[in-house]
Parts: C-alpha cells; sequence; structure tokens
C-alpha cells in the first residue's frame, strides 16, 4: 500500500473500493433484515445484491493482476466447514415450524414498560437447542 502522503496507484483504489464495497455489503445486509416494509426491503435487497456484483467484479479485476490472492484452505478447514453447515443444515430440518405469538400490551401500569413481560415468550427451539 502507498505511503499515507504518496500517491495512490491503481491497486491502491481497487483495495479501497473493494473494502467499501464489503462493508456496504454488510450494513444493507444488515438493513435487509430490520426492514418492515416490504417495498423498501425489496430496494434495499436489490442496492445489495448490486453492491455484492460490484465487489465481485473488483475482486476479480485484483485477482487477474494478481494483487489479491486469497490463501487456500487446508483440508482440516475444509472438513470443518462442511461439518459445521451440515450441523446447521441438521438443524434447521429438525426445527419446528413457528407457532403464532398472541401477546398483550402491558398498557402502561405503573412500574413496568409497554410491551411484553418476558416470561410471556414461548421458548425458541432450534434443532436440538432450546432459548428461553
Amino acid at each position: 500500500m502507498a505511503d499515507w502522503h504518496g500517491p495512490l496507484d491503481d491497486r491502491d483504489i481497487m483495495d479501497d473500493v473493494l473494502g467499501m464495497e464489503k462493508y456496504m455489503s454488510d450494513r444493507l445486509h444488515q438493513t435487509s433484515l430490520e426492514v418492515m416494509h416490504p417495498q423498501l426491503r425489496q430496494v434495499v435487497n436489490q442496492v445489495e445484491n448490486d453492491t455484492r456484483a460490484m465487489a465481485s467484479h473488483v475482486f476479480n479485476y485484483e485477482y487477474q493482476r494478481g494483487w489479491y490472492r486469497p490463501r487456500a484452505a487446508d483440508q482440516n478447514t475444509l472438513s470443518w466447514f462442511n461439518n459445521a453447515l451440515n450441523n446447521l443444515r441438521s438443524d434447521i430440518q429438525n426445527t419446528p415450524a413457528p407457532q403464532p405469538f398472541n401477546y398483550q400490551p402491558l398498557g402502561g401500569q405503573p412500574g413496568q414498560q409497554f410491551g411484553v413481560q418476558a416470561n410471556q415468550f414461548p421458548p425458541i427451539q432450534f434443532g436440538q437447542r432450546s432459548y428461553q
């Protein structure tokens, strides 16, 4: 990378662009999970897809020039990752469908906040794990 006060070359610029695209993709993904309005969610998802496509394009540009060489995964890492994916797949397949939840607002009684009391939430079952 160039000296802080020196000129930027093409590699420095592309490294910065790729870092920005990765950051934007992460933020957009998190935003898409929290958007309530369906049309706005669709727009955010489209921008996220465009951002990922740009990041892929920049990565390929750098890779073709030898500027970005990710480390190849060794067999232990591949085995661990494959095992983790299989466990997740099993957990998802063994998770029952969510049940409708009917809560009653507290109504702002003195000493209580609006919302639901902690003991009103049903436990969450994910595969073999249960969360209260």
